[in-house]
Formats: structure tokens, C-alpha cells, sequence
């Protein structure tokens, strides 16, 4: 069977912004168009899409089946950033389109389908539509994974929003066992157990594009670890940097590089790229920055590098893409054994893949992969399971019932109008309740004390047009709004009441849309939305208020509770009550010269457990332009009158909530301050000023990144911004890779560590290297050599690192092996001098020389490697320097023993001017073929 289906959604993989929700949505989409499916992405994104970019993305999608509509909520609210509005803005698309889905779709995140699932509770809309939330990780999870507090009043809004649509939801679907759990150990309510169900993310399309990467069982030695996620603490970027400290001399002696593959992000209230710079200083293996690839070009990237262990150390996951990208891509995974991401691993490969989200459990893993190598895992279900599954679930469920039928009855409804001084107004707002389509409707007019005498002379004949019209018309003193509207509510009987201000215009089918979602839904109060009219516009609409067509501006959602000290979320007044509801709640505080009267009954209807829906479409016209009650009084007596009426206890949970958003916006000013006050006492006080500048422009933060990477000398974070927006081939390496993949910065950490007694050249010469100037960098360190007459570590290690770089010419390699040569070292750096030297020897094409080196470090480190350990001394004795080497590469090296450190590094070096991995064995055994490569 073929099912029209629409997915609702801010984020789309490939084509935009994306994360995990863009991936669900893209794999979705084209899954079920091969299936058969119609399928519609409605998307509202949060970037600006040119015309040009639109029509690419609508035509890729075309071509696959699928139809890409852009949701433009500009055509609906003035403020298109709301979230509140752009939820409406969806409700409204949908229902406007009419395309008779049968299902739509809509991520939990950001609460896009709060206004639509409302809407099918109501009775309203999508009585056929099965309408499905997909579970992604809602704000408050991400916050309780970041330990962080809320920080904007938005972020509650959104919460209350994405709890209110999981709860209201036909269905509710989650890729991980893990999320469902947190929810309701977290108090969300979902729906009934039959109708929440555990499927993974589609991602046959991940798999399919690399199919024979697929895991082999054999394990794959690493050269290089990746870390795959954004950089923010969620995704554990500051664990794995700790982790990182922890085996720092592994991979430095290794030669395994390290590739952080995200975007940038914050990191306690720093770019991101800030934290790395400094965390690279001390670190003397090379790093990698691929930050601005799409999630095509990241599987490209993941595909092309063999030999890497993807470390995804989040501390908290629903069902991360990463992890599925990178079983897709056919890599080594560790991830962490909090959240979803394990529950995407076959659990026989646990032992390799699964491991806890701290720094020392990380790097005790990293180790033993490092030495032993690491599997290629397999999925806990295939691809084509899962794609089975959600197929399956749309063959099965049908459309949950949201309302018993038609709403028939009738219940009685007394429409009460105060008035006060606006004569001509009010018989507008008369007007518009006669032409109501609801029928069993009773019309109260209340003065409320007006003294004008030209409001005196035209009461009689208001009296007259209501009462003709089988209304009723009170009298009494002023007492303003609140003892207005009880007075209504005490002189007449009914089960519902309505107010309107004599300002405002109902429109027709206001009142018989009120009391249809009332019947549906048994609420307390039925609020709506309005249309601003302008004052100076009225008498163009006030015959005919349906006419005015313009764009919503104030967008109520019901709650929360814990915002209502700062805004009201719950409506304006005009709305339909239920009157045993207003006299349990006691009806209005009648207080005097004081606004917000209609606020305030609405928080203490929802303390008192009023059941408060809102429904999202205008329903009447509500004048603007013109003095009113609330720019006449003072803001801090009206909120006062809110904040009066609080009471902490029926709620506390949701005024937690509140505390720790002010305790969150104090903590974000205390970051920023301490953030300006370390900016700007700080040597590199203009550059870090720049980087933080630049952050809506990433080819210049980047840019600022690497300039304040020179100038803190952290050389190897200096090249991986610089390189950092290159796009990848998808199946070979660049030279710049090449270069950057191996030990190429192991000097780094000296410049950190150690006092060379010559800092301003020493940093000079990182410098000259982070910009890839080696002829400079060569010629500096020859003068540098000259002027101490003595090479120490770190002369000796920036030689080599030069060696190592396949720009150096050969004459430059030669001219820098002259003067190391000439000078003396100590006897504990002899060997490295040597190891430096060779080298050289190699760059430069002196291939006697080099020989006669490699043979010397061969035979002095496999004697000292023999008498390092026992069981070697009594198997060699003085054969030492002939079997040392043997052993090691037929044994040692798999052991993981120590030993053969300067031949190790000549065969990194030699193995990245050539583009290819050198074992160090290989030099002695094969020196002429090997050195010849280029």
C-alpha cells in the first residue's frame, strides 16, 4: 500500500545545518521514496536559502523521489524566530496544503508539532493524519547531558513545547531504548505503551554508498584516531583531550596523528578552536581539523582513511550517526557506554568498541587498540531491518482517533462585553456577536461606570440596540476590568462565558470553534489567537472583520508555568471559560488602576490544574495604535499583580526550572566576564578579541585561529587550521595530508617544556614552520646552531621534523646536515643527533652517508634493545647487535616492546617525504629501494 508522507523538520543532511536529526530526515525521505512511499520533506530551516541553493537541493531530492517544500513562516508571524510561531507556521502550511497525509512526521527537538498535534486533540485538523514524533534528544535531555542549566527563558518555552508534543502525539518512535527510559525516569508523559516504539535511524543510504568497507574480522593496526562529533562537551571533546594528555608519549613515539572531525563550538565559553590551539601546545604528535564538511564529504573523508580508530566519547547519546557513519565507512569505533551509541554495535564487539566516558578508561582503551589493533564492528541490526521495521510501522498504524466524532451540543454561552467609554466601538464589537454562527449564544454589554457626558447621552440607545437584540445591558460603578467581567458572570447563568473588550471583533465562527475544541477536549479555558487591527484601520474591517488579512503576532502556547513570571504565555482574555471552573477559582481580584487582570486569572487557573488549551488560528480582531489599560499603567504594579498571585507549591518542579535559569544567566555573565578579563590581559589580547569577532564567518575565524596558534606556538594546531576547510578527495590523500598525518610536530612540546635558552628563536623557527617557509625555517636553525655551538633537544628535534617534510629541497637538506655536523651535542643526545643527521642525509640524496647512519642506529639500538630485557640477554648474549633487529620485527614489535626510538622516527621521516607507512625494520633490510621513493 502507497501512504502520502510528510517529515516536518528544521534540519536536512547534505542540503543544510544539520546533525543527527538532518541524517534521519535525508535517510527517511529516500527509504521510503524507493519504497513506493509519496513522500514530502516540509522543511523550515534556520539559514537563509537563496533562490539557486533552493532549486538544487528541490531538484536532488526530485530526482530521488521525494518533493522539498520550503516552509516560509514569514507568510504567517512577524517574528519568524519564535518558536512558538514557527510552530504555528507549521500547523498552518499543513492544514493550508490540504494534502490528505497519512502520516507526518516531526523531530521532538524544537517542538515542531506542538500546534499540529494540538490541533488533532481539538478536533480541528488531521482527523485522518497519523501524526508521528520522532525522538532526537529534547532540550532538557541536551542540557542534563551538557550538566549545563538553562541559560534563556526560550530554552523553557521549547522544553514545554517538545514535552506537550510527545505527549500529545499519535506516536511516538525513539532509535535507542536509552532515550524512552530517560523521559520517564524525567517526567515526561508519553503515550500509551502500544503507541511508543523503539526503531533505529534509517541509514541504508550510509551503507549502501560504502558497502565494501564492511567489517572483515581482522584487526586494523591504527595510525591515526578521530575524534567524529561537534566540539562541545556533550560530545566529550574535553574528555578525549584529557584522554589525549594521558598517552601523549604513545602516540608521539607512534607516529599516530590525531583528526578532530566536527564543527566548532564552545567550550567553556571559548571558540573551541581556542581550546585546542592550547591544548596542542603540549602535545608532540600532529592534529587534523576538518570542520566544515557536510555529511557526504565526512563519509568521503571517514572512507578514505584506513587504519583510524572514530572516537565518539559523548557522555550522553540517543542513537548518534556518527556511529553509524562510521560502521558504514567501514572504521574502528570506540564510543561510550552512557546513552544510545552502544545499542548500534553488535554486542559481540562491546569488548573493542564500548567503554566508559572518562579520561583514564579512554586512554587505558586507547592503548590496548593501539597496540593490538582494533575490529571493524558490526551492526546490532542491519540496515535492512530497520528499514524493514519503519515500513512495517507504516503498513501497521492507523490513524489514532483524536476526538470521539462531530461535536453536536450546544452548550449555552454568555458572550459579555465591558465597556467603558468607547460608545462607537463597543457597537462594533456588538456587531460582531450577532454574526456569530453558534447559535445558543446570551449577549451581556457591562458599563463600567463611564462619566463622559458624551458616553452618558449615547448609553440609552446602546441599551436599546442590545437589549432589541434579546441581550442584556448592566450599569455599575467603576470598578475597572476584573470586577467588570465577575460582574458578568454573576449576573447571568450559563456553562461557558466569553469576554471581549469593546475594542475588539469576533470573528463569524469564533464562538463555534471555541466550543467545539471545549466539547473534544473537556478544557477549563479555551484560548485562540488574534489579528492586531490598527486602530486607524478599523472602519475599513469593522462590517467585516474576516476581511482583514494580515500576519499573527502574538503566538500563546498555554505555558509553562514557570515562565509566567516574565511573560504571558497563557493568552489574551478574550477566551472561552468554563463557569464551574471561573467560580472554583474564585473569578477575578478586582483591583483598581492595575492592568494584567486577564494574566494573572490565567496563572491561577493554571495552579489551580486548570486544563488550558489554545487554539491555533485567530479568532478575533484585538485593536492596536491606541492608549489601553496597560500603556496607561505602570509595567512593574501590573507584573506585580502577577508575581502577587504566585504560588510556588502546586508547581515546585516547574519553579526549579526558573531558579535555574536565573542561576544559569548568572553563571553565562560570569564565563563572559572572566572570558573579557583573560582576553584582555593576555599577551595575544587583539587576537583572541579577532577570533571571538569572527565567529559568523568561519573562513575568517579559522584564519584568526591560525594566527593565534603562531603566535602561542602550538605549530601543528597552526597547520590543521590552515588546512581545516580543505575538502578532501574522496578515495587518496593530498600531499598537505600526507605531511600533516605523521609525527611532522613532535618538536612542539619542547618549545613548551623546555628553556633552549634562545625562546624569541625558537619560536621564530615554529613559526617559520606552522607557515611551511622551510627554507627560512632551515636557514634560522642553521644560524641558530652556529650562535650556540651545541645542538640540545630541541635543535635536534626541529632538524628532524624538517627532514621529515617533503617541501624541503634537497639543498637545504644538505646545507642544514652540514651544520649539525659540525657542532657537539651530549653524550645522551648523540644518537638522536645521528638519527637527525640520517635524515637529512636522506633528504638531501647523500645516500652513502645515509646507509652508513642507518647501520650505526640499527646496531646501537638493537643492543641496547637485547640488554633492556633479560629473556633477550640470555638468548643473544654478544650477538646482540646482529639478531636485536630480527627479534623486534619478528616479535618485539607485536609485544609492544620498547626499543629502536631513533630508528623508529628515520622511518617516519623517510615514510612521509615517500607518502607511504616505513617500518623500522625496513630501513636496514631495504634501504636502497626505500630511500629512492619519492
Amino acid at each position: 500500500m502507497t501512504f502520502k508522507i510528510a517529515l516536518v523538520t528544521e534540519e536536512l543532511a547534505v542540503y543544510g545545518k544539520s546533525g543527527g536529526i538532518g541524517a534521519a530526515i535525508y535517510e527517511m525521505a529516500i527509504m521510503l521514496a524507493e519504497n513506493g512511499h509519496r513522500v514530502d520533506i516540509l522543511y523550515i530551516p534556520n539559514e537563509n536559502f537563496d533562490d539557486a541553493r533552493r532549486r538544487r537541493a528541490v531538484d536532488a531530492f526530485a530526482d530521488r523521489g521525494v518533493k522539498l517544500e520550503f516552509i516560509d513562516p514569514s507568510k504567517y508571524v512577524w517574528n519568524t524566530g519564535d518558536v512558538a510561531n514557527r510552530s504555528y507556521s507549521v500547523y498552518r502550511y499543513i492544514k493550508e496544503a490540504k494534502k490528505n497525509y497519512q502520516f507526518i512526521h516531526f523531530h521532538d527537538y524544537k517542538g515542531l508539532g506542538f500546534f499540529s498535534c494540538s490541533a488533532k486533540r481539538q478536533g480541528i485538523a488531521f482527523a485522518d493524519t497519523t501524526l508521528v514524533v520522532q525522538l532526537h534528544g529534547p532540550t532538557r535531555w541536551a542540557l542534563h547531558a551538557n550538566r549545563a542549566l538553562f541559560t534563556h527563558s526560550n530554552q523553557i518555552l521549547i522544553d514545554y513545547l517538545e514535552r506537550e508534543a510527545i505527549r500529545l502525539a499519535d506516536h511516538v518512535v525513539s532509535p535507542s531504548n536509552y532515550l524512552i527510559e530517560w523521559l520517564r525516569e524525567n517526567g515526561f508523559k508519553l503515550p500509551a505503551d502500544e503507541r511508543v516504539h523503539m526503531i533505529k535511524n534509517v541509514c541504508s543510504q550510509s551503507v549502501r554508498t560504502h558497502r565494501n568497507r564492511h567489517a572483515t574480522g581482522e584487526r586494523t593496526k591504527i595510525r591515526q584516531l578521530i575524534f567524529f562529533g561537534r566540539h562541545e562537551a556533550r560530545k566529550g571533546i574535553v574528555t578525549f583531550c584529557d584522554a589525549l594528555d594521558l598517552i601523549e608519549p604513545v602516540l608521539a613515539e607512534t607516529g599516530t596523528s590525531v583528526c578532530f572531525l566536527g564543527g566548532l563550538g564552545e567550550v567553556n565559553g571559548w571558540s573551541s578552536g581556542v581550546f585546542l590551539s592550547e591544548r596542542s601546545r603540549k602535545w608532540g604528535f600532529p592534529i587534523e581539523a576538518r570542520i566544515d564538511l557536510d555529511r557526504l564529504e565526512a563519509l568521503a573523508f571517514l572512507a578514505s582513511r584506513p587504519a583510524t580508530l572514530v572516537v565518539i566519547p559523548s557522555s550522553a547519546e540517543n542513537s548518534p550517526y556518527t556511529v553509524v557513519e562510521t560502521l558504514a565507512a567501514g572504521r574502528a569505533v570506540l564510543t561510550s557506554r552512557s546513552g544510545g551509541g552502544k545499542e548500534l554495535i553488535h554486542s559481540d564487539y562491546h569488548r573493542d568498541a564500548v567503554v566508559d566516558a572518562e579520561p583514564e578508561a579512554i586512554a587505558e582503551r586507547l592503548k590496548r587498540l593501539l597496540r593490538e589493533g582494533a575490529l571493524v564492528p558490526q551492526f546490532a541490526e542491519t540496515p535492512e531491518d530497520i528499514s524493514a521495521q519503519w515500513l512495517e510501522f507504516h503498513s501497521t498504524y492507523q490513524p489514532v482517533e483524536g476526538v470521539a466524532g462531530p461535536f453536536t451540543a450546544k452548550p449555552k454561552v454568555v458572550v459579555g462585553i465591558t465597556h467603558f467609554e468607547r460608545p462607537r466601538k463597543v457597537i462594533g464589537a456588538v456587531m460582531s456577536v450577532l454574526r456569530q454562527t453558534y447559535e445558543n449564544i446570551e449577549l451581556v454589554v457591562v458599563d463600567d461606570g463611564s462619566r463622559s457626558n458624551e458616553t452618558k447621552e449615547a448609553i440609552p440607545h446602546l441599551k436599546q440596540l442590545v437589549e432589541r437584540t434579546g441581550g442584556r445591558f448592566i450599569q455599575r460603578e467603576n470598578g475597572y476590568l476584573g470586577a467588570a467581567r465577575n460582574t458578568i458572570v454573576k449576573e447571568t447563568t450559563s456553562d461557558y462565558v466569553i469576554f471581549l473588550d469593546d475594542d475588539d471583533l469576533l470573528l463569524p465562527g469564533a464562538v463555534e470553534k471555541l466550543v467545539e475544541v471545549a466539547g473534544h477536549t473537556d478544557a477549563d479555558i479555551v484560548n485562540c489567537l488574534n489579528l492586531y487591527l490598527e486602530a486607524s484601520d478599523r472602519s475599513k474591517f469593522e462590517l467585516a472583520p474576516e476581511s482583514l488579512k494580515t500576519k499573527v503576532s502574538y503566538v500563546p502556547t498555554g505555558g509553562p508555568i514557570s515562565l509566567s513570571h516574565l511573560a504571558n504565555h497563557f493568552g489574551a482574555a478574550t477566551a472561552l471559560i468554563k463557569r464551574s471552573f471561573f467560580d472554583k477559582i474564585g473569578g477575578y481580584t478586582e483591583i483598581k488602576r492595575v492592568g494584567y487582570e486577564d494574566y494573572e486569572f490565567y496563572l491561577r487557573a493554571a495552579q489551580q490544574g486548570g486544563n488550558l488549551t489554545i487554539v491555533p488560528e485567530p479568532l478575533y480582531l484585538y485593536e492596536v495604535g491606541k492608549p489601553s489599560m496597560i500603556s496607561s499603567t505602570s509595567r512593574l504594579v501590573n507584573k506585580q499583580r502577577v508575581t502577587n498571585a504566585i504560588d510556588v507549591a502546586p508547581h515546585a518542579a516547574e519553579w526549579i526550572d526558573a531558579l535555574e535559569l536565573a542561576a544559569g544567566i548568572e553563571a553565562i555573565s560570569d564565563e563572559q566576564n572572566m572570558a573579557h578579563w583573560l582576553t584582555s590581559s593576555s599577551p595575544h589580547a587583539a587576537l583572541l578579541t579577532r577570533v571571538a569577532s569572527t565567529r559568523n564567518s568561519l573562513p575568517d575565524h579559522v584564519e584568526a585561529l591560525r594566527e593565534y596558534a603562531i603566535a602561542i606556538s602550538a605549530p601543528s594546531a597552526a597547520l590543521a587550521w590552515e588546512q581545516a576547510l580543505c575538502k578532501p578527495e574522496a578515495n587518496s590523500e593530498s600531499k598537505i595530508e600526507r605531511r600533516a598525518r605523521p609525527v611532522a610536530g613532535t618538536f612542539a612540546h619542547w618549545v613548551a617544556r623546555h628553556d633552549t635558552g634562545e625562546i624569541s628563536t625558537t619560536t621564530e623557527l615554529v613559526t617559520l614552520w606552522a607557515l611551511r617557509r622551510f627554507d627560512d625555517a632551515s636557514a634560522e636553525l642553521a644560524n641558530f646552531l652556529e650562535r650556540t655551538g651545541e645542538a640540545n633537544e630541541f635543535a635536534i628535534e626541529f632538524a628532524h621534523t624538517l627532514a621529515s617534510s617533503p617541501e624541503l629541497k634537497a639543498s637545504q637538506a644538505a646545507s642544514l646536515s652540514d651544520a649539525l655536523s659540525s657542532i657537539t651535542t651530549t653524550e645522551d643526545l648523540a644518537l638522536k643527533l645521528q638519527g637527525a643527521l640520517t635524515a637529512l642525509d636522506i633528504a638531501a640524496g647523500r645516500l652513502e652517508a645515509a646507509r652508513t647512519g642507518v647501520a650505526f642506529i640499527s646496531a646501537t639500538e638493537a643492543k641496547e634493545y637485547v640488554e633492556r630485557y633479560k629473556d633477550l640477554q640470555d638468548a643473544f648474549g654478544s650477538r646482540a647487535s646482529e639478531h636485536g633487529l630480527k627479534h623486534y620485527q619478528g616479535y618485539g614489535f607485536l609485544e609492544g616492546r620498547e626499543g629502536f626510538e631513533v630508528l623508529r622516527r628515520l622511518a617516519v621521516a623517510v615514510g612521509t617525504r615517500n607518502g607511504r607507512e616505513i617500518r623500522p625494520w625496513q630501513l636496514r633490510t631495504d634501504f636502497d629501494r626505500l630511500v629512492g621513493e619519492k
